[in-house]
């Protein structure tokens, strides 16, 4: 399994059945570059870009609860 480094999506396509989203990230230059690609099956995206949203809110969930416990200890 290859790990991609994410900082930003860049442009997405749809060919021949499957969405290719761009992955951005920044090098050691400084300078934005392509750090690899998503490649979705069109028929899944929706449940895809549904479940890293999903995601996305439990995650904040947890953030908030780690820093009012953070809170707490101070």
């Amino acid at each position: 399994m290859d790990i991609i480094y994410i900082e930003r999506l860049g442009a997405v396509s749809l060919k021949n059945g499957m969405v290719i989203v761009e992955c951005v990230s920044t090098g050691a230059n400084g300078e934005e570059r392509v750090s690899g690609e998503l490649l979705i099956p069109a028929s899944v995206f929706g449940a895809v870009a549904s479940g890293l949203q999903n995601a996305g809110k439990q995650l904040s969930v947890e953030v908030e609860k780690a820093q009012n416990a953070q809170k707490q200890i101070n």
